[in-house]
């Protein structure tokens, strides 16, 4: 039985350092919740794709700049990840969009304590 555990051991030790390293790599979560769904992403002038409802996008801690572009209209914030957080990023953009429609219906990003 002994030696099953030495086995067993090095595999748990290699997981939980692991995840120690993940953490301390400093990642972070970007939420987005954009409506409506479509909007380009970028972040840090990278393509990220469209947002969809909720979508994730892992990012490592620290400032980013994060864009939306929506039928002309653009969204852009420099915002502060925290490592091991998930920041949720709320906009809404005018269904006929673009600039000339006005207003700015922009969430201040918020953090979530759970990763």
């Amino acid at each position: 039985m002994l030696a099953g555990s030495r086995r067993i051991l090095p595999i748990l030790l290699a997981l939980v350092s692991a995840t120690a390293f993940a953490r301390a790599k400093g990642k972070a979560t970007l939420v987005l919740q954009v409506t409506p769904k479509g909007a380009q992403v970028f972040v840090d002038g990278h393509d990220m794709g469209k947002a969809t409802a909720g979508r994730s996008i892992e990012v490592t801690s620290g400032f980013h700049d994060v864009r939306l572009v929506y039928k002309g209209d653009e969204r852009e914030e420099h915002i502060k990840f925290e490592a091991g957080k998930k920041t949720i990023y709320n906009v809404q953009f005018d269904e006929g969009s673009g600039k000339e429609n006005g207003g700015d219906d922009l969430d201040v990003p918020s953090s979530d304590d759970s990763p």
